[in-house]
């Protein structure tokens, strides 16, 4: 639920809020269910983007980057997650 807000959020020109948003997303959900988990992994993946539309765009690949090598160590290469990120980086 959260997530979806985030991204409406940002969608709607506010992508400095949803920054702000996911990064409270991504601390809670550390917190709450682990940095393995994948609501964690996605909350990070929408910091990352966001951090990027907000015009952070050398931390918002170093997001990227350390995303998805955790994502690759802890789902599998094909996951869609792996997936999704590998692609976005490759069009960085």
């Amino acid at each position: 639920m959260r997530l979806t807000y985030l991204e409406a959020v940002g969608k709607a020109g506010e992508p400095q809020r949803a920054t702000v948003l996911a990064a409270r997303l991504v601390e809670d959900s550390n917190r709450v269910l682990g940095p393995e988990h994948l609501v964690t992994l996605a909350a990070r993946s929408a910091l990352a983007g966001w951090t990027m539309e907000s015009g952070d765009e050398g931390t918002g690949l170093r997001l990227f980057e350390a995303l998805h090598s955790d994502a690759r160590r802890l789902l599998g290469d094909e996951h869609w997650l792996v997936v999704q990120v590998g692609a976005t980086l490759k069009q960085l």
